[in-house]
This record gives structure tokens, C-alpha cells and sequence, in this order.
């Protein structure tokens, strides 16, 4: 039997400088319209599922989002404690190397 340990959300997890993070924010407008719709998940979590074309410009059905602090479905969603997941985050979570990386010309919708 293959004791397989499965990964926090948290081992992929990188550090981003305040302006790097401010693209991975999501609105509180988006929030506030439509935060019930989304996946959300913890960095303590073992699981998320797939990320489409569409993530980061449609809200239903196109992937996870991470908050980072308070309890899922007690805690508000804020601008400050709710994000989308970053292009290098979901390479690494689909079993991407970490040095991983796009050719400059592929737009982040590509990528995504």
C-alpha cells in the first residue's frame, strides 16, 4: 500500500510584493454581487478543483478562490482577506514544477 500524504493548500503558496498581490485581489463589488457562488477554500485545505479559461473574468463555475483568513461562510469576504489564486499557484497546484514558467507572449487568460 502507497501512503500517499496529500499537500495543504498552503505548501503552494507563494510570497507577493503588495503591488504583485493587488492583481489577485477581487473586487468587494464582486464579492458582495456574487461571493456566494464561488468555490471558496482555505490555505489549510487539501483540495481544489479545476481552473478553466475563464478564471479571474467570470465568476460561476471557473475555479477556486482563496480565503486566507476567518471561517468560510461565517466570515465576510473581503478585499483584504479573499484572492484569486495566482498563475504560478494553479501551475504548481496541477503538478507544475515550481521553476515552471510561460513564454512572455501567452496572455494570462492562456495561461490560466
Amino acid at each position: 500500500m502507497v501512503n500517499t500524504v496529500v499537500r495543504q493548500i498552503k505548501e503552494f503558496m507563494e510570497s507577493l510584493s503588495d503591488a504583485k498581490a493587488a492583481n489577485y485581489q477581487i473586487s468587494q463589488k464582486i464579492l458582495n454581487k456574487h461571493g456566494y457562488v464561488h468555490d471558496v477554500v482555505t490555505p489549510l485545505d487539501h483540495r481544489t478543483c479545476c481552473f478553466t479559461k475563464g478564471y479571474t473574468h467570470y465568476v460561476k463555475g471557473t475555479g477556486y478562490i482563496l480565503q486566507t483568513l476567518g471561517v468560510v461562510g461565517k466570515d465576510p469576504m473581503t478585499i483584504k482577506n479573499t484572492w484569486y489564486f495566482t498563475l504560478c499557484k494553479v501551475a504548481n497546484l496541477m503538478g507544475f514544477p515550481a521553476e515552471f514558467s510561460f513564454s512572455d507572449i501567452t496572455s494570462n487568460r492562456q495561461q490560466y
